[in-house]
């Protein structure tokens, strides 16, 4: 991938963008900074269909917590819903992925899926 640095854990601390590929192949981009972490997943798609686990806010940009992220171990991100009204007993949400298996920082700001075409 162009511009792409591989790293074999995340380092909140060096902001910009990550890629990080789980087992099942989906990707999530964090994008860290000094005003916080934040997550967008990019499900797997298979012969231009979604993948059939469609989570809470798939492709939307959501503000996290995360924690350590090493190569092949699961990444655990928490965040609180937008639409927990009516549910007192809610906390958070925790997503634990399946054990990553590629880990990039984006040397360079900007539409990554561009750049990985070429």
């Amino acid at each position: 991938m162009n511009g792409a640095i591989p790293y074999d854990e995340l380092d909140q601390e060096r902001h910009g963008t990550w890629l990080l590929t789980t087992e099942s192949g989906t990707i999530y981009e964090i994008q860290a900074s000094s005003s916080g972490v934040w997550m967008i997943r990019h499900p797997v798609i298979d012969d231009g269909t979604r993948d059939d686990n469609t989570l809470y806010r798939d492709e939307i940009l959501i503000q996290c917590e995360i924690g350590p992220v090493r190569l092949g171990e699961p990444a655990v991100m928490v965040f609180v819903r937008d639409d927990r009204q009516g549910v007192p007993a809610y906390v958070a949400t925790t997503r634990v992925t399946t054990p990553v298996v590629r880990i990039l920082w984006m040397a360079a700001p900007g539409d990554w899926r561009r750049r990985a075409e070429r």
